[in-house]
């Protein structure tokens, strides 16, 4: 992580960007964050999911999300 860093100093790419964002979440919302993002949810996305759930119930959340997205 610490070796992307350096080579992302600034936003220069998508990929730095999408990196940048995801420190940012993760200092932010905390491990709630990378859970959201690994279930697809995208960065805007999550900022507003967070904000109504709190505690294990972000857990029921992305559950109840997912489930309705995929049937």
């Amino acid at each position: 992580m610490s070796a992307r860093l350096r080579r992302c100093p600034k936003k220069r790419g998508r990929g730095c960007q999408n990196f940048r964002s995801s420190i940012h979440l993760l200092r932010d919302y905390g491990i709630n964050a990378v859970v959201a993002r690994a279930s697809g949810m995208s960065f805007r996305d999550i900022k507003r999911f967070l904000e109504g759930w709190k505690g294990e119930d972000i857990f029921r959340g992305l559950y109840l999300r997912v489930g309705k997205s995929r049937g």
